[in-house]
């Protein structure tokens, strides 16, 4: 029992003793709350993969029209034939940009650039061909001068050639101030000027021949057409009107040839008769038998005669035909005279005949009056 009653009395003591305690022990305050970490700040976009602003598409645009414009320059200046390598190079670069096409400012600004280096090397192409076109252009522009003056323009017409002289000037000045475009316009109408006035000094060239031939009375309609057509060149070209003078020059160029054409094949078969009438009146007089050879020759030229005139080569007919003509005149003429010797001849034996005869009368007469 007292040690029942020891336990409780210190079970007793244990609890006065933890209320103490309680009571002298101060309640910790509520530690302070601490405040939120804020979250890490997000990096900032890179712009250059964002959407393009305006001024990157105003520069892109800008890029490709100044390629585009670089390009047409050397094309327009024959970079491909006085370089082809190099043109197939920067060709294929070209048909290669905007593939794929640009999305963001980074890509269209990278897309400007590149049609910008693309352009540079046109340019390049362009600065390196120029001097090699324009010494083109001036052999070209000399060699139709020189075919206007072999066609008679200094004499004929040297104020139209000094007209194309200044435009072939003005070519070159244009060419020296940098003025390049001007300068191909103005080389190009140059050589347009020499051409037409060459054709149109062949083409009275032609008319000339018509003329001193005595061709017009064969074809006197088309003549005066051709004659109309003419002057209507020399008129465009007088006006400036270079292109119109050239067509026009060509017309009557093809009425005049043609004129001469058809006069040269109506004087060659006209020639062709001559002689073949020549060659049957020979024939006639039997000069085939009795000039055999000479008469073969004479046949033989008017057969070449024939085959000209066939070939359509009427002014060769005609000479070959005068020839063939001149012969069978030697050979009629040979045989006239051995016919007229020999019809003589016959005429002398007859008298001769009947000279006998009037003699052998007279004889007879004689003796019978003897007999009687």
């Amino acid at each position: 029992m007292k040690n029942g009653y020891k336990l409780v009395v210190l079970a007793g003591i244990l609890v006065v003793f933890s209320l103490v305690s309680c009571k002298s022990t101060p309640v910790p305050e509520a530690a302070p709350s601490l405040p939120e970490a804020s979250p890490p700040p997000a990096p900032s976009p890179d712009p250059e993969k964002g959407p393009p602003d305006q001024a990157s598409i105003d520069a892109l645009a800008a890029a490709k029209a100044r390629l585009e414009a670089s390009r047409t320059l050397a094309v327009d200046t024959e970079s491909s034939r006085y370089f082809p390598e190099d043109w197939e190079g920067v060709e294929k670069q070209y048909h290669a940009l905007g593939e794929p096409a640009p999305a963001t400012l980074g890509e269209f600004r990278a897309a400007a650039e590149a049609y910008k280096a693309v352009a540079d090397t046109y340019d390049d192409l362009t600065r390196r061909s120029l001097p090699l076109y324009a010494a083109d252009r001036a052999r070209e522009i000399q060699k139709a001068r020189q075919d206007a003056i072999d066609a008679g323009a200094e004499l004929i017409s040297p104020d139209r050639l000094f007209s194309a002289d200044a435009m072939a000037n003005r070519a070159a000045s244009q060419y020296n101030n940098g003025d390049y475009y001007p300068a191909a316009a103005s080389a190009f109408t140059a050589v347009d000027m020499y051409k037409a006035l060459k054709t149109g000094l062949e083409a009275y060239a032609t008319r000339q021949q018509i003329v001193e031939h005595g061709f017009i009375k064969y074809d006197p309609g088309n003549f005066e057409f051709a004659d109309t057509v003419g002057l209507d060149a020399i008129s465009n070209y007088d006006a400036g009107l270079i292109k119109d003078a050239q067509d026009k020059a060509e017309q009557a160029a093809l009425w005049y040839a043609m004129i001469l054409d058809t006069g040269w094949e109506t004087f060659a078969s006209d020639h062709g008769t001559a002689a073949a009438e020549v060659q049957q009146a020979a024939y006639n007089l039997k000069a085939h038998v009795a000039l055999k050879r000479d008469y073969d020759a004479a046949a033989e030229t008017l057969k070449q005669g024939d085959a000209l005139f066939s070939g359509r080569r009427f002014s060769d007919a005609v000479s070959v035909y005068i020839r063939a003509k001149s012969q069978f005149v030697v050979v009629r003429d040979a045989a006239q005279e051995k016919r007229r010797l020999a019809e003589e001849a016959i005429r002398a034996a007859e008298e001769k005949i009947t000279r006998s005869d009037e003699k052998a009368r007279d004889a007879e007469i004689i003796l019978e009056g003897d007999t009687l």
